[in-house]
């Protein structure tokens, strides 16, 4: 896309978080919530937040260039951590 970075941010973060509002909705409705997970929302809330505030600040001194690699960078990190050989790794 040649939209600017800001734009694409910003859309970003809204599909993720009408994504996540979507999916907590689904887990409560069908009961799907326990301790374990409630402990680990808590565990990785900070760590979360954490990111939130690295990527903010870092992305104020970014360039759109800049932006858009570090975005494929950690796509292609999340296609490869999901893949099912690499993912039986880390658990």
């Amino acid at each position: 896309s040649r939209a600017p970075a800001e734009l694409v941010r910003a859309n970003i973060m809204a599909f993720y978080a009408l994504a996540a509002l979507g999916t907590d909705a689904v887990l409560f409705w069908k009961g799907l919530f326990s301790l374990d997970a409630l402990v680990y929302a808590a565990v990785g809330a900070p760590l979360y937040a954490a990111g939130l505030t690295i990527g903010s600040r870092v992305f104020g001194k970014s360039t759109d260039k800049s932006y858009r690699q570090a975005a494929f960078v950690l796509i292609t990190l999340s296609a490869i951590s999901g893949m099912p050989p690499v993912s039986a790794l880390i658990r």
